[in-house]
């Protein structure tokens, strides 16, 4: 059986990553693998990693840590001015 979560993007980080309103006691049961995909604005990634995440600059990322949403960053680059994406874009994720 699949599970979905559907989110906004309701804030900019520091770094011009999105901010979403889906909280970390909603992503509990959601596995930190390539098992789980994550949409937004027609932009997909996979996965769900922790903020040191050592991936390369330009990789579109959903990051969780403590008690905080959410977050799409693309790494080293403001995501909301590289791929044109604002407040109230639809946030799925999928597993």
């Amino acid at each position: 059986m699949s599970e979905k979560i559907v989110g906004s993007v309701v804030a900019f980080s520091e770094t011009g990553g999105l901010v979403t309103d889906i909280t970390i006691e909603q992503l509990l049961n959601a596995p930190r693998d390539e098992s789980v995909s994550i949409s937004v604005g027609g932009h997909n990634t996979i996965g769900i990693y922790p903020e040191e995440h050592g991936q390369p600059d330009a990789t579109l990322l959903a990051i969780v840590s403590d008690a905080l949403p959410l977050r799409i960053e693309l790494t080293g680059i403001s995501v909301s001015e590289m791929l044109g994406l604002d407040i109230g874009e639809t946030v799925t994720v999928e597993w």
